[in-house]
């Protein structure tokens, strides 16, 4: 499963998610995580982030029986086969909804509450003061640090730490951030405007106001 499009589905509440694979001859393959490891992925699976050749998948609810991964499922990325997958030592989350990693001691969960550090070693699963109320949002790993967003604050956390980085303030919410073609950041700010956030002295390099469409949160 290289050469393709993977495409996470959440599905209805109580029931499995699923990881469906479109190849690029065209050809949708349904449930090859299932196929694979003969287990579904857990309930209203959120979220995918690839690291080191490995997947990392989270879901709100994870587990209710037998036949279902946990709130965490570590997978190899090429093949699918499970590595490890977690539901009791992440009990504390609140319904998770993204998730990025840095490395296997700096796996960073963004639930209701805000967002936690889980060490896949140590089994800690540790709460980012700073973060609370941090946006439904995809977060990003850029220049060895992750960003997320939070009111009209774009938040940076950084591997081994309990507290947030810096804060970077903008005067309208910040709905979202993702990676630039230049290893810098593009975030969306209020209703019409695109930063250019440098991402390794946190500066704002360029700011563009759009005049068609929307980058307000929910449609960023």
């Amino acid at each position: 499963f290289t050469n393709g499009v993977y495409l996470l589905d959440e599905g209805r509440m109580g029931e499995h998610g699923s990881l469906h694979f479109i190849t690029s001859d065209n050809e949708f393959i349904d449930d090859p995580y299932y196929e694979v490891n003969k287990k579904y992925l857990g309930d209203v699976t959120q979220d995918l982030f690839v690291s080191n050749g490995q997947f990392y998948i989270i879901s709100q609810n994870g587990s209710n029986d037998d036949q279902m991964e946990g709130l965490l499922t570590v997978a190899n990325a090429e093949t699918l086969e499970r590595i490890v997958s977690f539901q009791s030592e992440l009990s504390r989350l609140s319904m998770p909804t993204n998730i990025v990693v840095l490395n296997e001691q700096n796996i960073f969960i963004r639930d209701n509450r805000g967002v936690y550090r889980f060490n896949l070693d140590s089994k800690d699963l540790s709460y980012i003061s700073g973060t609370a109320q941090s946006n439904k949002m995809r977060m990003t790993v850029v220049n060895g640090k992750v960003f997320a967003t939070a009111g009209n604050n774009l938040l940076v956390l950084e591997a081994d730490k309990n507290e947030v980085s810096q804060t970077i303030p903008f005067k309208e919410k910040v709905s979202s951030v993702i990676a630039a073609y230049d290893g810098n950041l593009w975030v969306s700010v209020g209703s019409n405007t695109i930063a250019r956030v440098n991402a390794e002295d946190l500066s704002i390099m360029d700011s563009k106001q759009i005049t068609l469409g929307s980058v307000s949160s929910k449609f960023a």
